[in-house]
């Protein structure tokens, strides 16, 4: 330890002289590393300039190339030498004239034809300024500055497009697009209806009826028009009928009776009818057999008095048949508790009982070994084109469709199915079909029976 302490001393004794030693050693070497660097430099440039100066060119005869003939071909390309009309050849070759293609021929011809709007020299087609052309959209509104001119709007204002001059709810642009086109100054020429009807949404209702039985009643008498509707004659009905009314009888000879004046007929209940003639001079009064028929030849009108004394009046159209009925259906609501009980004709839920058809069928049962007679018989429902049957005890496979209109025009609603009729201003329109996956219906208009599809609204939310 005392060896050590004596050696610290004097180092501690001379620490300046030390540094100044370091300092210097570290000077003399930076000179060292300084020389061999700038001769490893020198040596590096001499063997570059030995490396240039051994390089000889490939092809010594080459010479440079003459830059004047290709300018001028440049400048002729820049400023191409026009034909004249009488000539089609240019004085410099490979260097054509502008031209324009012909719009008929597709020929080019020289532009002085273009804009003189001569003939082309081929096919002879007149070329106008398209500024003079009838089909010319300056302001590019999308309606012709012709048309426009002709009903006093502005060609150079492309705002106008939108604006409505006659006030029928339809653009400008829309009577211009319209096919044929309608006059914009006059509100009682628009476009068709059609175009401002859309569709909203269309939903799917399933059918919920069911016929479940048949019943039996005692025969009452019921009148039946042509088209096949039925209307019941209560006790107290009378039906205004005119001169020539028979009665025809089930028997072999269809005996007919005719009754000689006007006059009325009163149901008195059941199958009873008691024939007046005039007001009061009653003619007779029977029991309908079963299966006979009075004819009404004329229209008439069966008058029937409510609880609180009110008469209604339904009009009966020529030819309408005073007949018996002694059947009576029961068709349930699926889901609900409501029955209804209608004769064949009736119409229920806007559907009209059309047929009915008795039939069995062997079906195996559970818990049973042996199969089983099963009545399977048939109710056929209709609504305008449209035909269900109904299987006794059975569901229906089948959707009705309900479209929800929106009339733009005014705004309007309307929740229609298939065969309904709704009104759009002056005219009527039947739902026709519907397509539940491009979401588009077809309506007809029933005055001309012309038929539209009607798409979804542009942007319409789906419910």
């Amino acid at each position: 330890m005392g060896a050590l302490k004596k050696i610290w001393d004097a180092v501690t004794s001379h620490y300046e002289k030390a540094i100044a030693f370091v300092v210097l050693v570290g000077l003399l070497g930076s000179l060292v590393y300084l020389a061999v660097q700038v001769s490893l430099i020198r040596k590096k440039d001499r063997r570059w300039q030995e490396q240039v100066n051994d390089m000889r060119p490939k092809h010594p005869e080459a010479e440079l190339v003459d830059e004047e003939s290709y300018a001028m071909a440049f400048r002729d390309i820049r400023s191409p030498s026009l034909l004249e009309m009488a000539g089609w050849t240019n004085n410099m070759l490979m260097v054509p004239e502008t031209r324009a293609w012909c719009v008929d021929c597709k020929n080019p011809m020289p532009m002085l034809v273009a804009r003189s709007a001569g003939p082309c020299p081929f096919c002879g087609h007149k070329h106008v300024d398209k500024k003079l052309r009838e089909d010319f959209d300056g302001d590019g509104d999308g309606m012709w500055d012709s048309w426009e001119k002709k009903f006093g709007l502005n060609p150079g204002d492309a705002g106008d497009a939108g604006e409505d001059k006659d006030r029928d709810l339809f653009t400008n642009l829309e009577e211009f697009n319209s096919d044929p086109r309608t006059d914009p100054s006059d509100p009682k020429s628009y476009p068709p209806l059609e175009a401002k009807l859309y569709v909203t949404n269309i939903t799917a209702d399933p059918f919920k009826l069911r016929f479940k039985s048949v019943l039996k009643m005692p025969p009452r008498a019921v009148v039946m028009t042509p088209a096949g509707d039925v209307h019941r004659l209560p006790a107290g009905g009378t039906i205004r009928v005119d001169k020539g009314t028979k009665l025809v009888l089930p028997d072999e000879d269809k005996t007919e009776i005719k009754y000689p004046e006007a006059g009325s007929i009163k149901a008195m209940g059941g199958t009873r009818l008691s024939f007046v003639g005039g007001e009061t001079n009653t003619l007779a009064t029977l029991d309908m057999p079963v299966k006979a028929v009075v004819v009404l030849p004329v229209a008439s009108v069966l008058e029937e008095r409510g609880r609180m004394g009110k008469i209604t009046r339904t009009p009966l159209p020529a030819g309408c048949r005073i007949s018996c009925t002694a059947q009576q259906f029961t068709l349930n609501l699926q889901g609900d508790r409501g029955t209804y009980f209608k004769l064949l004709g009736e119409s229920v839920l806007g559907f009209r009982l059309r047929e009915y058809e008795k039939k069995t069928e062997m079906r195996d049962v559970k818990w049973s070994r042996t199969p089983k007679e099963i009545d399977v018989s048939e109710l056929t429902l209709e609504r305008g084109k449209k035909r269900i049957v109904l299987v006794k005890d059975e569901d229906v496979m089948y959707s009705e469709y309900t479209v929800f209109f929106l009339f733009k025009l005014d705004g309007s609603e309307h929740e229609k199915k298939v065969g309904d009729v709704f009104s759009l201003k002056e005219n009527e329109y039947r739902l026709i079909s519907v397509d539940s996956d491009l979401k588009t219906v077809v309506v007809q208009r029933l005055h001309d029976k012309k038929d539209f599809v009607i798409h979804r609204i542009p942007h319409a939310p789906t419910k």
